[in-house]
């Protein structure tokens, strides 16, 4: 009985503390492969970076993690149970998904509060898109003649620094450092359509 008791007091390693420190790094790796991907300015370096730096780092921070967990808990074996691992692997989840949650914030963002609303329009939907060459798409519905949407347009724009450049036959374009952004006016489905661009080099 007494063997038994003792057994139960001391924590067993219940699973592998490699595996745990493993899932630490593959959380850790995608972390730092798509805040990079997020951040680059050239669509060439960020296709680099998910199919060839980022295998390498999710590599390197999955063995240098695991091993390096793995002598941790030889001094502290209960970081290998079960409850550790489960941590480890939604800590990971986290870590990779993190990039992600901010770019998307991000984006919204912009498309919320960034873009000039034309008076009395309704906003009809909104679309991101996450690649090199971020994407914001918001239509907008109103009755207004496509000539007043893109003077009211030109007038906004340029008054928040960016160069414009309109088309009153068919669209209204501007820019700014590495964004650009398309108005498109559709009268017969009385739309206003906004396209922004991030890395507009690469279209």
């Amino acid at each position: 009985m007494a063997s038994n008791t003792a057994t139960d007091i001391v924590p067993e390693a219940n699973g592998s503390p490699f595996l745990c420190g493993a899932l630490w790094g593959l959380g850790l790796g995608l972390a730092i492969t798509f805040t990079w991907y997020f951040t680059t300015s050239f669509g060439l370096v960020s296709a680099a970076v998910i199919f060839v730096l980022g295998p390498a780092i999710c590599l390197a921070s999955v063995v240098a993690l695991g091993l390096w967990y793995r002598t941790f808990a030889r001094t502290q074996p209960h970081v290998a149970s079960e409850r550790f691992q489960l941590a480890a692997l939604a800590g990971a989840l986290v870590l990779a998904g993190l990039p992600w949650a901010v770019e998307t914030l991000r984006l919204y963002s912009i498309a919320r509060f960034d873009f000039p609303v034309y008076p009395e329009s309704r906003r009809l939907e909104t679309r991101l898109e996450h690649h090199p060459a971020a994407k914001i798409t918001v239509i907008f519905s109103s009755d207004a003649p496509k000539r007043d949407v893109l003077a009211f347009y030109d007038r906004e724009l340029r008054a928040r620094k960016w160069s414009t450049d309109a088309n009153p036959s068919y669209s209204f374009a501007a820019q700014k450092a590495n964004y650009v952004l398309f108005v498109y006016v559709r009268e017969a489905e009385r739309e206003i359509e906004i396209q922004w661009y991030r890395h507009f080099a690469n279209h």
